[in-house]
């Protein structure tokens, strides 16, 4: 049963990923579009290994920096877990990024972030438990090979109860600048 479900979700992913043909075909010195799921190259003409396929417009994966199980940790065992969240923050203080708060969306102020951080316990870095990634992603077929961006950064903080890790509390949209 599981080789018929792998099989039947290869199949999902490699027709999501086929591509069309002559409808794709950008204008003679064309700037690179997207336009009916490719990025495609200047003048291309009908070689296909020159065209950049996007197999995913828009994705959403969680990144938990506390580990439970065994593999979690093998998976963050080169993260450098506070780097990573100061790192965020100094786009954020910088100006670099884009700051929106999780529930309604609404813009959130340098000002703001800075005064949550120091009077709310809920909401300091340390606590910073799990990172929600928004990315487009991309396949290069001429140069095998998979490009992603990165559009924004849900920030989540964790919930303990009596000392114990119990789960995330939403946090920050940052939006990066692509």
């Amino acid at each position: 049963m599981k080789a018929y479900v792998s099989i039947f979700i290869m199949s999902v992913a490699m027709l999501a990923c086929s591509c069309g043909g002559e409808q794709n075909k950008p204008a003679e010195n064309s700037a690179p579009t997207t336009s009916g799921g490719f990025v495609t190259s200047d003048n291309y003409a009908d070689d296909v290994d020159t065209i950049s396929l996007v197999c995913v417009d828009t994705i959403r994966y969680n990144v938990s920096l506390i580990p439970e199980e065994d593999y979690e940790k093998d998976n963050l065992q080169y993260v450098n877990r506070m780097q990573l969240v100061d790192a965020i923050f100094n786009s954020i203080y910088s100006g670099a990024a884009r700051v929106y708060k999780f529930r309604d969306g609404a813009p959130i102020s340098i000002d703001e972030i800075r005064q949550t951080e120091i009077e709310d316990p809920m909401f300091r870095r340390n606590l910073v438990s799990l990172l929600q990634f928004t990315e487009a992603w991309e396949y290069d077929a001429k140069r095998v090979e998979f490009r992603k961006r990165v559009i924004s950064v849900h920030v989540a903080y964790a919930i303990f109860r009596e000392g114990k890790y119990v789960g995330n509390r939403a946090g920050l949209i940052v939006m990066m600048n692509n």
